[in-house]
């Protein structure tokens, strides 16, 4: 009898899957050359706005880590939740243009299900996003505040397993935050004008894809558990 070989150990089978992965990506590729592309925009006082957000939340992670630095590691987290109150409600007096939560958990876990640890978004018009990842609030408050990113999409999945990305948010779109590497190099030179080589592709009036070179990053998040009316 021949030798059995298990599929993960067998190199054909590997070789296999390799090619067929290049495939896929090349139609892909080829698709996604007949679309029309677009580039992204930020305005530039949306530019200068973020500026200025994150200026004031670099200031109250400096008298957070000034009052954490002088206390016993058990009051640490109360002290953390203090100041992520404090940043709440600063963001929350501020405009923007939606806010929203995700729930932190897997596919198996009830996204509608609404708590602390919950994500928040606030976005602006042209989409620029900033998170506060609660759930991080024991690794201290430093972990909690995310860098702003350049533009998040909502991912609506069909049937099919086919994705449709979506500029306003819907409870159960998942989202996805993307930053071009010009956009990261704004926020660190205070650039608030800047030609962005993140791109969105259609078709027809759908958005299918959104890419960014090298050098961009790109985070896939939870789906919306909640999008908060707008106070304006």
């Amino acid at each position: 009898m021949p030798e059995f070989r298990p599929p993960f150990n067998n190199r054909e089978h590997i070789a296999g899957l390799i090619a067929d992965l290049k495939k896929k990506r090349g139609d892909r590729q080829e698709y996604l050359s007949h679309l029309r592309c677009e580039n992204n925009e930020v305005p530039q006082q949306e530019m200068e706005f973020v500026f200025r957000v994150v200026d004031r939340l670099n200031r109250q992670l400096q008298l957070w880590k000034t009052e954490v630095g002088g206390v016993p590691p058990e009051k640490t987290l109360a002290i953390s939740q203090k100041w992520l109150d404090k940043i709440i409600d600063e963001l929350d007096s501020l405009r923007w243009d939606a806010k929203i939560s995700t729930c932190p958990g897997g596919v198996d876990d009830d996204w509608r299900h609404r708590t602390a640890r919950d994500s928040l978004y606030y976005i602006t018009q042209a989409g620029v996003s900033l998170r506060l990842k609660r759930a991080n609030l024991e690794k201290g408050l430093s972990k909690v505040i995310q860098p702003p990113f350049e533009k998040i999409f909502f991912v609506k999945v069909g049937q099919g397993g086919e994705e449709t990305l979506h500029k306003k948010a819907e409870s159960g779109l998942y989202t996805l935050e993307c930053s071009s590497p010009e956009f990261k190099q704004a926020l660190v030179g205070r650039s608030s004008q800047f030609n962005s080589s993140l791109r969105e592709f259609y078709d027809g009036e759908k958005c299918v894809e959104a890419l960014v070179k090298e050098g961009g990053s790109r985070h896939d998040g939870y789906a919306v558990n909640h999008v908060y009316p707008q106070s304006r």
